[in-house]
C-alpha cells in the first residue's frame, strides 16, 4: 500500500477518510493471509513533533518517510514526487512486491505508482477518494488533478477503484477506465449502538448531545455548525456540543482559536468540549445523540466521510450536507440532509434530528460495507492483473499500499 500520512497520529489512532480506508482493507487483506507493505509519506510534522506513544500494527511491514512539501509550488511538488518514487522504487526491489495499491484524494499521487510500476514493471491499482476537480484550482498538487492531467495519470494504472458511486461518476465522466466502486470497509464489531459511554469526556445526563468530527479546515463547516448551534440556543434548545479534531500542532492553532472564540460569542462554550485525537471514538459515537457533518465540499481526502459511516453503524442520527457522497449515504430516510453553507437550515436539520425518533442505519452499513464483499472484489481484481485465476488460491502474495 502506498499514500499519504499512513500512520498512526497518536496511538493507535489514525485520522483521515482516506487514511483510515486504507487502513480497514489493508487489515482486512492481511486476514486473509496476503503480505502487506505500507509504504507512506509520514503525517505532517513528524519530524520535529512525531508522538511518542505511536504503535505500527504487527500486520503489516512499514516505511515511513519524511516527503511532505512545506509549500505546495512547482519546486516542492517535483521534490516530493521525487523522493516518494525514490523511496517507493527502492522499498518495492527490495521486497520483491507483487502489486502496487496506492490511495489518494487527488489523483496526483497516483503518478508515483504509476512510475515505479511501469520502471519495475509491477501492476497498479489506484483508490481515488474524491472526485476529479472541475474548477480551476490554485495548488499545484490540484492542478495536477485537474481533468486532463488525471485522465493520463490514472489511465496509466491497471485499474481504478472508486470510493463512491459520485466518484465513478466523475471518472466514467472524464474518462478513465476500467474503474470499479469499491466503498470502505467498515468494522461493525468496533462500532455498534450498545457501547459503554466514552471515557475522554464526560457526556452530559440531562442534555442531548450534538457531535462534530474532523478537522477544522473551512470546508468541514464547522464555522456553519456554531452559527447553527448559535440559533438553536438562541431558541431555547439545551445541548452539549462536542468537537473531536485534529492532534495539537504547535503553531497551528489558529483554526482552533477561531472557532472557539465564535462559541463563546454565541455563548456556547461553558457547553461546549473540544477535544483533540481520543482513543475511545466508537464509545463517543455510540452515545452522542447527533453527528452533525455540515461539509461544503468533499474535495480532498474522501468523498464518504469516514466518521459518518461510523456513526450510522451505531444508529447515530446523522445531520448532513448535500454534497460529494454524503447523499449517498443519508439519502432514502436514512439520515437529515441540508443544503451546505446555509447556518439556519442546519439549525432546522438538528432540530429535526433531536426532536425525531432516529434512524435506523446500522443494517444499511453491514450489508454495503462489509469486509468480505469489498476484499474480494479487491483480490479479484490484483489476481487479474497478475494473470492469475480468478478463483481463491491458498497462495499469499505481497500487496504494496501507498
Amino acid at each position: 500500500m502506498f499514500g499519504n500520512q499512513l500512520a498512526p497520529s497518536s496511538g493507535s489512532v489514525y485520522i483521515g477518510g482516506s487514511v483510515n480506508t486504507a487502513i480497514q482493507l489493508s487489515e482486512s487483506l492481511a486476514d486473509e493471509g496476503h503480505n502487506i507493505h505500507i509504504v507512506t509519506i509520514a503525517p505532517r510534522n513528524w519530524d520535529s513533533e512525531r508522538p511518542d506513544d505511536v504503535e505500527l500494527p504487527d500486520w503489516a511491514r512499514h516505511r515511513i518517510f519524511d516527503a511532505t512539501a512545506q509549500h505546495p509550488g512547482l519546486l516542492d511538488g517535483v521534490q516530493t514526487f521525487y523522493d516518494s518514487a525514490r523511496e517507493l522504487l527502492s522499498y518495492c526491489r527490495s521486497h520483491e512486491i507483487d502489486v502496487i495499491h496506492s490511495h489518494s484524494g487527488f489523483s496526483v499521487l497516483a503518478s508515483v505508482a504509476a512510475a515505479v510500476g511501469g520502471i519495475l514493471d509491477i501492476p497498479v491499482v489506484h483508490t481515488l477518494y474524491c472526485p476529479i476537480p472541475e474548477e480551476k484550482l490554485n495548488r499545484i498538487d490540484k492542478k495536477l488533478s485537474s481533468p486532463l492531467p488525471a485522465r493520463l495519470t490514472l489511465n496509466s494504472v491497471g485499474h481504478v477503484f472508486a470510493m463512491t458511486r459520485n466518484v465513478e461518476s466523475s471518472l466514467q465522466r472524464h474518462g478513465v477506465e476500467p474503474t470499479t466502486f469499491v466503498p470502505p470497509i467498515i468494522d461493525t464489531e468496533t462500532y455498534r449502538p450498545d457501547l459503554a459511554k466514552p471515557t475522554s469526556v464526560e457526556l452530559a445526563d440531562d442534555k442531548p448531545t450534538v457531535l462534530f468530527v474532523g478537522n477544522l479546515h473551512p470546508t468541514k463547516g464547522i464555522r456553519h455548525l456554531v452559527r447553527a448551534l448559535g440559533e438553536l440556543r438562541a431558541e431555547g434548545r439545551d445541548f452539549q456540543a462536542i468537537v473531536t479534531t485534529e492532534r495539537h500542532i504547535p503553531g497551528q492553532n489558529e483554526r482552533r482559536e477561531e472557532v472557539w472564540s465564535m462559541l463563546e460569542q454565541e455563548g456556547l462554550a461553558d457547553d461546549t468540549e473540544m477535544l483533540g485525537i481520543i482513543d475511545d471514538m466508537p464509545n463517543l459515537l455510540a452515545n452522542a445523540d447527533v453527528i452533525a457533518m455540515p461539509f461544503t465540499t468533499t474535495d480532498g481526502p474522501s468523498d464518504y466521510p469516514i466518521a459518518l459511516l461510523e456513526g450510522m453503524a451505531c444508529d447515530t442520527t446523522a445531520v448532513g450536507s448535500n454534497v460529494g457522497g454524503i447523499p449517498e449515504l443519508l439519502g432514502d430516510g436514512r439520515g437529515v440532509l441540508v443544503p451546505p453553507g446555509n447556518g439556519s437550515a442546519l439549525a432546522n436539520g438538528i432540530a429535526d434530528a433531536l426532536d425525531g425518533e432516529g434512524y435506523e442505519t446500522r443494517s444499511f452499513i453491514k450489508e454495503r460495507f462489509s469486509p468480505d464483499a469489498v476484499t474480494s472484489t479487491v483480490v479479484e481484481t490484483y489476481r487479474r492483473l497478475l494473470g492469475q485465476p480468478m478463483a481463491a488460491s491458498t497462495s499469499r502474495q505481497s500487496v504494496s499500499t501507498d
